[in-house]
């Protein structure tokens, strides 16, 4: 019987955990909603995403198992996926999922509308709440793992317990920023800063909420993030950007970047996108846009992806187009 390779063991085990995980059935994020929820998309397939999806599917960053993670590979890249797989995520019940979004998707958007620019941010909202409800129990599951006990030792677990600590915290502060947007919703107040603005592109698709701008030390602050809200949406004959952040809790840089986009050229769209997309995961493109990326330009923009991974302070670096050429 050969040697047990424990570098392979561990992520043997760390991908097995990671797969059950991402197959549990999970309750409707909705407070008090114990239905199972469904593949909920962040921008709904009719009336947004078929303006970029090509036979059936797009490009959207996504990361390898982790047994093939190699030191000369990125272990996230752009990958083709199919539109029931494209930026979604196990969100709402079928009941909240329609529900709640009604007036996005079954009427015509009015993106003048406070309103309707929130119901965009609720959603991405809680897809990051989602996102790291999932990684939260990743990591319990494990911390608990007697086998990678034997592996990573006390030192390797009690850094796995404080990661799983540190993504509480942030699920306590997405859920401040989800009471805001609930309380507006429902009692037409207005907490937070939000317009619109139409991009003379094609092709592309984002929604998220960002931490863009915090440092090592607003991370070891207890006050809460500043944060911002940024989304592309596509029309027919361009893309609707969406950007906005809470009256409360923004600084000088969120309100100068907004602003920026706010007055943006055309010229400089490009690079923005690109700076802003190494930041951050739920964006994709259609596959003729992808096809169109320089081949230098995918992989320079891999390392900086890699690059921001790594670094702790975040702000984007408006050095490189992805887009060179196109946008």
């Amino acid at each position: 019987m050969g040697k047990i390779n424990p570098q392979k063991e561990v992520l043997r085990i760390e991908e097995n955990i990671r797969k059950q995980v991402c197959n549990k059935k999970w309750d409707c994020i909705c407070d008090g909603c114990h239905e199972k929820a469904i593949n909920s998309h962040l921008l709904m397939r009719n009336g947004v995403l078929n303006h970029v999806v090509e036979d059936g599917h797009l490009y959207e960053l996504r990361s390898d198992a982790i047994q093939a993670f190699r030191p000369d590979k990125m272990p996230i890249s752009l990958k083709k996926v199919g539109i029931n797989q494209a930026i979604s995520l196990p969100l709402f019940c079928i009941g909240h999922d329609t529900g709640l979004f009604i007036e996005i998707e079954r009427e015509e958007v009015n993106y003048a509308n406070y309103r309707h620019l929130l119901l965009y941010s609720y959603r991405a909202l809680l897809a990051e709440i989602r996102k790291k409800e999932i990684e939260l129990e990743i990591l319990r599951r494990e911390s608990k793992s007697t086998v990678l006990y034997t592996y990573y030792g006390y030192d390797g677990i009690r850094n796995i317990e404080i990661q799983y600590e540190n993504m509480k915290k942030g699920i306590q502060e997405l859920n401040y920023y989800c009471d805001c947007l609930k309380s507006d919703i429902d009692n037409d107040t207005e907490s937070f800063v939000l317009f619109s603005r139409d991009l003379d592109i094609k092709g592309l698709y984002a929604s998220t909420i960002s931490s863009l701008f915090t440092t090592e030390k607003d991370m070891k602050s207890d006050a809460i993030l500043n944060t911002f809200f940024f989304h592309l949406v596509p029309t027919e004959s361009a893309t609707q950007l969406i950007i906005g952040y809470h009256k409360e809790h923004y600084n000088d840089r969120i309100l100068n970047y907004t602003q920026r986009w706010k007055d943006v050229r055309n010229d400089e769209i490009g690079s923005m996108l690109t700076a802003l997309f190494t930041q951050i995961e739920t964006w994709g493109m259609s596959p003729s846009l992808y096809k169109r990326i320089k081949e230098q330009n995918l992989v320079a923009f891999y390392y900086k992806l890699e690059s921001s991974l790594m670094n702790i302070n975040r702000f984007p670096r408006e050095d490189f187009n992805l887009f060179e050429g196109i946008i």
